[in-house]
């Protein structure tokens, strides 16, 4: 892999932090996307959120970023009733 030239770094904000099926298939689109590289998933279950922070040249990171949000719109925004945000 060509670690030259300019990266994107991207840290979406999934709402998502309980379902580990959905968090695992997000992981899984973003790093599908050859050139990405995921540096860290946090995921909090109390404020119901994951994110996941992934980099890679500037338009393969643009790629994997518009990706994860294409897979995001399996996540149910309408199921959560009560939420625990810090």
């Amino acid at each position: 892999m060509n670690l030259q030239g300019k990266w994107l770094e991207a840290v979406p904000n999934f709402s998502e932090g309980k379902n580990e099926d959905i968090i695992w298939a997000l992981k899984d689109a973003i790093s599908s996307v050859k050139g990405v590289l995921i540096l860290h998933i946090d995921m909090s279950a109390d404020a119901n959120r994951t994110v996941i922070t992934f980099a890679g040249p500037c338009g393969i990171g643009f790629g994997g970023f518009f990706f994860a949000h294409s897979k995001s719109n399996n996540i149910d925004r309408h199921a959560f009733t009560k939420r625990n945000t810090p």
